[in-house]
């Protein structure tokens, strides 16, 4: 591989890792924002929809992990 090539996927790499990051910091506080609210909310229409919204960013973020797990296959030392 190319030196360049190297440095472009090494770019890219970091970008997918700090993806996972902010991604990661907004599962978490969307997981804390509804542990925090009623069991009411929790099961009502609002509470429903937002669990929906949060499998959507879980999807997400499975997703930016498969593909930080396909730079494991590069040499790109």
């Amino acid at each position: 591989m190319k030196k360049n090539e190297k440095k472009l996927l090494n770019q890219a790499l970091g970008l997918i890792i700090e993806s996972k990051e902010i991604v990661e910091a907004l599962k978490d506080a969307r997981e804390a924002y509804y542990d925090e609210r009623s069991g009411a909310w929790q099961e009502g229409e609002k509470g429903e929809a937002y669990c929906e919204e949060s499998d959507a960013i879980e999807q997400l973020l499975s997703s930016i992990k498969e593909a930080e797990e396909g730079f494991g296959e590069l040499e790109l030392d």
